[in-house]
C-alpha cells in the first residue's frame, strides 16, 4: 500500500498546482520522460518500474475524473509506460547446494522454519502467510497459492490471485 501512496507523491509534486482540466497528454508524456531522467525527490533518475507505477496511479485518477465528467478526455489514457529493463541473474545471486543446506539447517532452529523454507520455493512472504492446510497436498507434493495475506493499514488482509506449484521434497532443494 505504501508503494502506491508513495507513487502518487510524484504526480502531486509535479501536477499539484495544475487544474485537472488543464492537464494534457503532452504534459504526462513529458512527465514520464522527466521521471526517467531526474524524477526522484533528490533529482536522480527513477527506475522504469517506479515510473510505471506512478503512471498507473495517475491513470487511475484521470480515468476516474473522466468517468465522473470532471474532464472531457483522459489525458493519461494513451501515455506509454516505460519498458522494464531486463534483469540478469548472476551465478553469484543463486545459492549453491551448500548454501541452501546451511540455510535449511539454520532455519530448523527457528519456530518459523516452514516459512523460511518456503522462500526456497520462490513464495513471497504474503503468499506464505496466506497458506491454509487445504492448499497443501502432502501426498502429491503440491501446493496451491489460493490467496495472499497483506495487512493494509489496519484494514485487515487483502487477497491476491491464485497460483499453483509443485513442491520438491526438502532434500531436493539442497541438491
Amino acid at each position: 500500500m505504501r508503494n502506491y501512496r508513495d507513487s502518487l507523491k510524484y504526480a502531486k509534486r509535479d501536477f499539484g498546482a495544475m487544474k485537472l482540466q488543464a492537464l494534457r497528454q503532452a504534459h504526462v508524456d513529458e512527465w514520464v520522460s522527466t521521471m526517467l531522467e531526474a524524477g526522484s525527490m533528490k533529482g536522480k533518475p527513477l527506475a522504469p518500474a517506479t515510473v510505471r507505477l506512478a503512471l498507473v496511479m495517475l491513470q487511475q485518477v484521470t480515468e476516474y475524473a473522466a468517468r465522473q465528467g470532471l474532464i472531457a478526455r483522459d489525458p493519461a489514457e494513451y501515455v506509454e509506460a516505460p519498458r522494464q529493463r531486463p534483469t540478469k541473474v548472476a551465478a553469484s545471486d543463486v545459492w549453491t547446494k551448500e548454501q541452501v543446506q546451511t540455510f535449511a539447517t539454520k532455519a530448523s532452529e527457528d519456530r518459523l522454519q516452514a516459512v523460511f523454507l518456503m522462500s526456497c520455493y520462490g513464495l513471497r512472504r504474503s503468499e506464505v502467510c496466506g497458506l491454509r492446510w487445504t492448499d497443501i497436498d502432502l501426498t502429491r507434493g503440491t501446493l496451491s497459492v489460493e490467496q495472499s495475506h497483506v495487512e493494509v493499514e489496519g484494514k485487515g488482509p487483502r487477497g491476491g490471485r491464485p497460483q499453483d506449484g509443485t513442491l520438491a521434497p526438502h532434500s531436493a532443494a539442497a541438491r
